[in-house]
């Protein structure tokens, strides 16, 4: 028998990670000759380590913090998400070549779109200015969105995204706020900060301020519902968690690697909190 190949996940700290469950879920069922690890990988070493996996036999690996942004400039090719985004969260090694890609953005979106299949937005607001904020505000960006507004608490962090990103997609209007006050006709609301995470640092949104219906977005999954989810559901608007986001990112990853695109089901789902 051929000797499985391998792939894992990188990152410090890393045991927190539900990538190896879920990916282990689907080598199984789509009984694919592989296996997929954690790796504890400090920052300082990913530049030594990253180049010597190959020989190790691992043909892919994903990235988490705080190596997506490292990763950038190992990799001798980047696609165009990952080159935007500034970060890479999926790798190939192709012979002696790195490619880098980033998933999150298509995995954000997806998720979105799947749950609400009619969505179109016209204004929206982006909670954050991180690495996270990125990979959204590049895919609100090519859903070609009139208006986005990023508030962060730093408003620097903001203002340097928005002239970034600005450069590349002119049409778009892009805005900064340092304050959730006094924000109108807006139809969707996404956190891409660590706040509520664990549930600390709560977010606070007047969402019974707004009568037109607006959809809730939280990227954080742990835990599966957030005060600023919990807040908008009592105020009758749509709320969403990030855990379809994890498994979307996941699954355009396991395509790249294995041409298979994976199905995302309660099985799944199921399977990687089980005994977490």
């Amino acid at each position: 028998m051929a000797e499985k190949k391998l792939y894992a996940v990188l990152g410090y700290p890393i045991s927190h990670s539900l990538s190896p469950k879920i990916h282990q879920f689907w080598l199984k069922k789509y009984q694919i000759n592989a296996n997929y690890l954690s790796l504890p990988v400090d920052k300082n070493y990913l530049a030594d380590i990253l180049p010597s996996l190959p020989k190790m036999g691992f043909y892919g690996v994903n990235l988490t913090v705080p190596l997506k942004e490292i990763a950038l400039s190992l990799c001798d090719e980047l696609s165009d998400a990952a080159q935007k985004i500034g970060a890479v969260n999926t790798i190939i090694f192709k012979g002696k070549k790195i490619y880098g890609d980033n998933t999150d953005a298509k995995g954000f979106m997806i998720a979105l779109k799947y749950k609400y299949p009619a969505y179109q937005s016209q204004k929206a607001v982006l909670i954050g200015a991180g690495g996270a904020a990125r990979a959204v505000l590049y895919a609100l960006l090519n859903e070609k969105l009139p208006e986005i507004i990023i508030y962060n608490r730093t408003l620097a962090r903001a203002e340097q995204l928005r002239d970034e990103f600005s450069a590349y997609y002119p049409k778009t209007i892009i805005k900064v706020k340092k304050s959730l006050e006094n924000i109108e006709n807006i139809d969707l609301i996404i956190n891409s900060s660590i706040c509520g995470m664990n549930g600390e640092n709560d977010i606070d949104f007047d969402f019974a301020a707004y009568q037109q219906s607006i959809i809730a977005y939280d990227l954080v999954y742990k835990p599966l519902q957030t005060k600023f989810l919990a807040d908008a559901k009592q105020a009758k608007h749509h709320a969403m968690n990030g855990l379809d986001m994890l498994l979307y990112q996941a699954a355009y990853a396991f395509h790249l690697w294995f041409g298979v695109m994976p199905e995302i089901d309660d099985e799944l789902r199921k399977s990687i909190f089980d005994a977490s």
